[in-house]
């Protein structure tokens, strides 16, 4: 998908305040589906800042079937 991905030796988690996490969709209790790589989850999974991503709102569905190392999303952002 040629997704830009952050360097984790790049920085410290705890120098991030924010994170824009992207998603091929998100369920209703701000699960996201991912591309696959896992990458996110691996850098997410002990990150204390704030988790966004912004959707098209026709890309909210009813679940993802979230796993248990999938991070749940702090704020889901979409259009009109």
């Amino acid at each position: 998908m040629h997704t830009l991905e952050p360097i984790c030796s790049a920085c410290s988690k705890k120098e991030v305040d924010l994170v824009i996490v992207p998603a091929l969709a998100v369920d209703k209790n701000n699960y996201r589906l991912g591309y696959g790589g896992g990458f996110y989850d691996r850098f997410l999974k002990d990150f204390e800042g704030t988790k966004i991503v912004c959707i098209p709102k026709e890309l909210i569905v009813e679940t993802v079937y979230p796993e248990k190392h999938d991070v749940k999303m702090d704020l889901i952002i979409t259009g009109k």
